[in-house]
């Protein structure tokens, strides 16, 4: 090796070694500036969280931070922006409650006294407990559910009555109904009870109303008024629960009307006999679009023995006999002279009697009414029977469908009354051969008024020849109505003013063999549509 190369070799490690002796020197000087302690600060939460919301309050979840004193949580309407703080909250370290429930160190506060179904933002920031600046925010945002007070609310026909906690804070509510929108304010003491009661309602009308405090909705109640109820006395609205005729024991009104609610079921297993004080009862099935009728099974009804002046109303009920040989819907056999001022059905469906409206004795009859039902599997006191000691003075069977009378007389009146007029009815199988479809006993008994207008009689067997009248009457009493080809009549009992459909009961109706007397020749009766409406 020449004098040269060691020569170079000695000046690099030279030079190496000057590197490592001034590079400490040099390491010195980086970040070598000052450090102004105050611009330090505070972490910030980095878990902050709804935990739990309710339409009034909210609990918010978060973390914690070293150096800590307490932490500041504001809440504002406004989304994230915060120029109008709603309200401020200081939680004190001592203060701190931990969330038992989270896996890690995680805390609570709940903010309460919020308006339901709002937006919110709410932040938070933590307070040194060294004098450091504050933490920057963290901030989130959330929307109340909406709230429900009410409690509770009951209807009827034409009223309403809601019910929440005395005392909240609550302003007025809001009727609507059809979209049409009716403020109210809430009297002192009905805000201090927690309860208002509205009146003039219109009946089966939709109406939702809103209990509110300033402009936010606090609970609110949809619900459907009842259809207007009719009778004589005191409402009772039952639940379907009842004993019905135990019921009727415990009310002291001796005029009574229970309304039944639609899929109701009341079944009496013996003679329903009307308490003593008791001298008018309705029984009033409401309707329904999805439930049936209300439903009663009875032996019979009957009234005190020793009363008079009764009234029976059943509306809108599915009745069925428990025995169709032997029960009646009702069957008055009194003791005493004594009267009924009404019998009245509409709209049910009666079936498995024995007779449907039966007076046995002295006993004088105001008004039987039938309107718009459907009557069959009737035994042999038929629809309407009255002894010769019983005045019936006015029947009236309208817009009804009867059939499947079994070997007997349809009508039997035995005295003489006012009127008796049938009209827009359906008849199919009403008669045996020899009976009658109204049995007089006598010229003496034919009312002043007899009329059968607009209606239909139909049989299965042509071979059954049914009778019109006892007494026969030659004078036309029949107008507008028609029978079939195998409704046959006696000519020495006619049905005078009958007009003659030629054809079957089968050609005219869907299947009335099971009931379904739906109209498939529109050409009966031309623009008069004869028999009862509901099979048009």
């Amino acid at each position: 090796m020449d004098k040269h190369s060691i020569t170079n070799k000695v000046m690099i490690r030279l030079l190496m070694l000057s590197v490592i002796i001034l590079f400490p020197a040099c390491v010195d000087k980086v970040n070598d500036w000052e450090v102004d302690e105050s611009k330090a600060g505070m972490f910030t939460p980095v878990f902050f969280e709804t935990s739990r919301l309710n339409s009034t309050s909210v609990e918010l979840r978060y973390s914690r931070v070293p150096n800590d004193r307490s932490y500041i949580v504001e809440l504002s309407k406004d989304s994230l922006e915060f120029n109008s703080i709603e309200q401020i909250i200081e939680i004190v370290k001592e203060d701190m409650l931990p969330d038992d429930a989270a896996s890690s160190e995680r805390y609570l506060v709940t903010i309460s006294d919020l308006d339901a179904s709002t937006r919110y933002s709410a932040r938070i920031k933590s307070i040194s407990d060294k004098d450091l600046p504050d933490s920057k925010w963290a901030a989130i945002t959330f929307r109340t559910p909406s709230e429900q007070i009410v409690s509770s609310f009951a209807y009827g026909e034409d009223n309403a009555t809601l019910v929440w906690e005395p005392g909240l804070k609550v302003t007025h509510y809001i009727v609507t109904i059809d979209n049409e929108r009716t403020r109210t304010a809430l009297t002192p003491e009905e805000i201090a009870n927690g309860e208002v009661h509205l009146t003039g309602l219109e009946p089966d009308t939709e109406y939702v109303v809103s209990i509110m405090n300033d402009d936010k909705i606090r609970g609110r109640a949809a619900f459907k008024t009842y259809p207007r109820v009719s009778g004589d006395g005191q409402r009772y609205y039952l639940t379907g629960d009842e004993d019905i005729v135990e019921y009727l024991k415990e009310v002291t009104e001796s005029e009574v009307v229970l309304v039944l609610p639609a899929g109701s079921s009341y079944e009496i297993g013996a003679t329903w006999a009307l308490p003593a004080h008791i001298t008018s009862l309705t029984l009033w099935g409401l309707p329904s679009a999805t439930d049936s009728q209300p439903y009663l099974k009875v032996r019979e009804l009957r009234f005190d023995p020793l009363g008079t002046g009764f009234k029976v109303w059943l509306q809108n009920l599915y009745i069925e006999g428990v025995d169709g040989d032997a029960d009646y819907v009702i069957n008055d056999k009194p003791t005493h002279t004594r009267d009924i001022s009404m019998f009245r059905m509409e709209n049910c469906t009666v079936h498995s009697f024995r007779g449907i409206f039966r007076t046995n004795g002295v006993v004088t009859v105001e008004d039987v009414d039938i309107n718009s039902c459907v009557i069959y599997n009737v035994g042999n006191f038929g629809i309407v029977n009255g002894d010769a000691s019983s005045l019936i003075k006015n029947i009236n069977i309208r817009n009804s469908t009867i059939y499947k009378v079994k070997n007997t007389h349809v009508l039997s009146v035995r005295t003489k009354g006012s009127s008796l007029q049938i009209d827009h009815c359906t008849f199919y199988d009403i008669l045996a051969s020899g009976r009658y479809l109204i049995h007089f006993n006598g010229s003496g008994n034919v009312p002043d008024l007899l009329t059968i207008s607009n209606s239909i009689f139909a049989a299965s067997d042509a071979a059954v020849e049914a009778r019109g009248t006892n007494p026969k009457i030659e004078s036309p009493f029949v107008s507008n109505s028609y029978r079939t080809a195998d409704f046959s009549v006696a000519s020495g009992y006619p049905l005078s003013g009958i007009s003659d459909y030629l054809k079957t009961s089968d050609e005219l109706f869907e299947n009335p063999a099971e009931g379904n007397f739906s109209i498939i020749d529109i050409t009966i009766g031309g623009e008069s549509q004869p028999g009862d409406p509901r099979w048009w």
